[in-house]
């Protein structure tokens, strides 16, 4: 036992030697924030992707998992977090937005959405030794 209590009191030890430098530059505080203005459709309004699926719901589950997935990789790609908001709007005509394409039931639409990105604020107090 008292092995254990030596080895952690050196292991605590060692850290207080870092936990110094470690202050200096740390940050304050963390938030999540969103931003705007971003929409799967090239155009801006049309139809950008559709869903298919043996039943309507099946075809509404696919649209949007296909433009979720779309929004996501989007934010991810010019370096935010992911998605925050979305707004998915369906354009497809018939009941329910849901329609027989000849094989499949299908629904179409796009979306506007927000990606999310965190901000930390820096801890502007100055190391107490270097």
């Amino acid at each position: 036992m008292a092995k254990l209590n030596t080895v952690a009191f050196v292991a605590l030890f060692v850290a207080s030697l870092f936990s110094g430098s470690a202050t200096w530059g740390s940050i304050r505080g963390c938030y999540s924030t969103c931003t705007s203005n971003f929409t799967t459709s090239p155009a801006g309004t049309e139809s950008s992707h559709w869903g298919m699926g043996s039943s309507c719901s099946e075809a509404h589950d696919a649209l949007l998992n296909s433009i979720l997935y779309t929004a996501e990789n989007a934010c991810i790609s010019r370096g935010y977090d992911g998605v925050c908001t979305i707004n998915f709007i369906i354009q497809s005509e018939g009941p329910d937005g849901c329609f027989f394409n000849g094989t499949m039931m299908q629904k179409d639409g796009f979306a506007y959405y927000s990606c999310q990105y965190t901000v930390c604020e820096p801890d502007d107090d100055p190391p107490p030794y270097q």
